[in-house]
């Protein structure tokens, strides 16, 4: 079914509509209306996007315009981005980043920059994070107030909260993601507040996982109110992107709470969704507790289904940390089974991952300290 006009309380994008009627040059109307095709997919309008920019694309081919081509190709990226990673959004964004210099697009170089460092950060290409970091940060620097770059300093100070969370520095990512809530708020944006709340959560969820699979007393019930938070967010908002991602959030943190009939719900119904799209880093842990609330309900069978399942999840793309949790998880889930074999072979694993994983964040740490990326500008918070 077509999607309709949405009734989202976005602030940008009315903005963003006001700026459409505004406008004199059919260029100038063009470049917002495919910024706005961006803003829609991220709100979850996918199909509503896609029109736009296949309108965009049409008038794209009559008249030549670098800025037109540049905001067209930052668009699909971000479509590629929260639709099929297969369709290349990092070569669509550096194609963006590149034709906006070439066309003096400040705002939009340095938001095609930061976008590209979330992608690194997706990917765990630490290099490639610091480097994107960087040059968005050196076009939206600390002395340039100008009130349109609030965009870019946004995905920015995310991204780089979200590293140093991965990181283990948690205290540091505090500033940065109280920097990003204030760009965000700066720049009316509530989709990427309602994406700062979430991963904020999430990053919150996975330390706590991690204690958890490590020490199953954990407290869980402050995370489980962030998660919950989101979810009231998005409702208010009246648009999600992810809708599938913030159930299985809860469910991973249901698990931990020993609520298995619940969680493993949450599991059927969201994760099949899930795992087409962004979840090659993490499906496998998913599927690994969705294998222990079997275990942990008397369906031996069923749980060695998934197991199974989740070891053959467990590819080259899936993060070391995430890797080490599902082994940790599978081990239990073995021990359950009776396999002793299997049980050790994976405890195993478990501690080789864990011992590379608090490698990497040392990694991390270090050359976030190095990039200068330690704290962000002062001034960002005014």
């Amino acid at each position: 079914m077509k999607q309709s006009v949405p009734s989202t309380r976005s602030r940008r994008l009315r903005a963003l509509d006001e700026s459409i009627r505004a406008a004199r040059d059919p260029i100038d109307a063009a470049c917002v209306r495919a910024e706005r095709a961006a803003l829609l997919v991220r709100h979850g309008f996918n199909d509503l996007a896609r029109d736009d920019l296949a309108a965009l694309h049409r008038q794209a081919f009559q008249v030549s315009s670098p800025r037109l081509s540049a905001w067209l190709q930052f668009a699909e990226g971000i479509a590629s981005y929260f639709g099929d990673l297969a369709n290349r959004p990092v070569d669509k964004l550096l194609g963006a980043a590149e034709l906006a210099a070439e066309a003096g697009e400040t705002r939009l170089q340095a938001l095609a920059q930061a976008w590209l460092a979330q992608l690194a950060y997706v990917r765990h290409d630490l290099q490639a994070l610091v480097a994107h970091a960087r040059a968005s940060q050196g076009l939206v620097g600390p002395t340039n107030h100008d009130p349109t770059h609030h965009g870019p300093r946004f995905r920015l100070a995310m991204v780089v909260g979200m590293a140093h969370d991965f990181a283990g520095a948690s205290a540091l990512a505090q500033g940065w993601y109280r920097t990003a809530h204030r760009q965000a708020t700066l720049d009316g944006d509530e989709a990427s507040l309602s994406a700062l709340l979430y991963n904020m959560a999430e990053r919150r969820a996975v330390r706590l996982r991690h204690g958890h699979l490590r020490e199953p007393e954990a407290p869980v019930s402050r995370t489980l109110i962030g998660v919950e938070s989101v979810t009231h967010y998005d409702s208010a908002m009246g648009s999600s992107a992810w809708a599938d991602l913030t159930p299985l959030l809860r469910a991973q943190l249901l698990v931990a709470q020993g609520q298995y009939a619940e969680a493993r719900e949450l599991f059927v119904q969201h994760l099949p969704n899930a795992l087409g799209y962004i979840l090659a880093q993490h499906g496998a842990g998913m599927i690994a507790d969705l294998a222990w609330c079997c275990a942990s309900q008397d369906e031996p069978e069923q749980a060695r289904n998934h197991a199974g399942r989740a070891v053959a999840q467990l590819g080259e793309r899936c993060d070391i940390d995430d890797r080490a949790a599902t082994h940790t998880r599978l081990a239990q889930i073995f021990g359950r089974l009776g396999d002793t074999a299997l049980q050790g072979e994976h405890a195993q694993c478990a501690a080789d991952c864990w011992a590379e994983f608090e490698r990497q964040q040392g990694e991390w740490r270090d050359a976030l300290v190095a990039a200068a990326l330690e704290q962000p500008p002062a001034d960002w918070l005014a």
